[in-house]
């Protein structure tokens, strides 16, 4: 089974320890621990919401709050740019959800 790693016991997410394909049952460990059902495909290294997030609220990460939902997440879903604005990067909000790269930067 896969596992996903829960930094902290009040955080919401877990960072996934390999890629998880939807529908994979994965066990939380760290200062978590239970299984979550991914709901999504879900990239190496990339977060897992671990409860309900509701639009508008915090997303927490080693406890500490690391965006707001930009929209309702469920468990065993992929967070990420589709569905979380950071506290910290506006300009995230507009990099690629799968490259991470800026529309408004030329890398060639």
């Amino acid at each position: 089974m896969k596992r996903v790693f829960a930094m902290d016991r009040d955080d919401n997410v877990a960072t996934v320890l390999e890629p998880v394909a939807a529908g994979e049952e994965v066990e939380i460990i760290g200062e978590q621990s239970g299984i979550i059902l991914a709901g999504t495909d879900i990239p190496d290294a990339h977060k897992i919401a671990l409860s309900p997030i509701p639009r508008g609220t915090g997303v927490f990460k080693l406890a500490t709050r690391i965006g707001t939902a930009s929209k309702d997440v469920v468990p065993g879903e992929w967070v990420h740019l589709q569905n979380l604005q950071s506290d910290y990067d506006q300009r995230s909000d507009g990099a690629d959800l799968k490259t991470g790269q800026f529309g408004d930067v030329s890398y060639g």
